[in-house]
C-alpha cells in the first residue's frame, strides 16, 4: 500500500477505519526528511493499516512521530 497524502479535506475519512499511522511533517524539518523512508517502509510492509503523511504548514513547532509500545494491537 502506498502512503496517503493527507490534508484537512481527507484526514478524518482516511483515519476513520481501523489502525492508522500518520506522519506529521514539515518541508523545513531536517528530522522529518531523515525519517520519511520509515513511513514508506511501514506502508509497504503493513497493508492492514492506513499510513499517511500530513504536511504541517503553518506551525514552526517541530513535528514528531510519536512512537509507543503501550498500544495493544491484538484487539484490532
Amino acid at each position: 500500500m502506498s502512503v496517503l497524502k493527507l490534508n484537512v479535506t481527507n484526514f478524518d475519512h482516511a483515519i476513520a477505519n481501523g489502525v492508522a499511522l500518520v506522519d506529521f511533517y514539515a518541508d523545513w524539518c531536517r528530522s522529518c526528511k531523515t525519517f520519511s523512508h520509515i513511513t514508506k517502509e511501514i506502508a509497504a510492509e503493513r497493508e492492514d493499516i492506513t499510513v499517511g503523511k500530513y504536511r504541517s504548514k503553518k506551525s514552526r513547532i517541530i513535528p514528531s512521530l510519536p512512537i509507543t509500545n503501550e498500544i495493544d494491537f491484538s484487539q484490532t
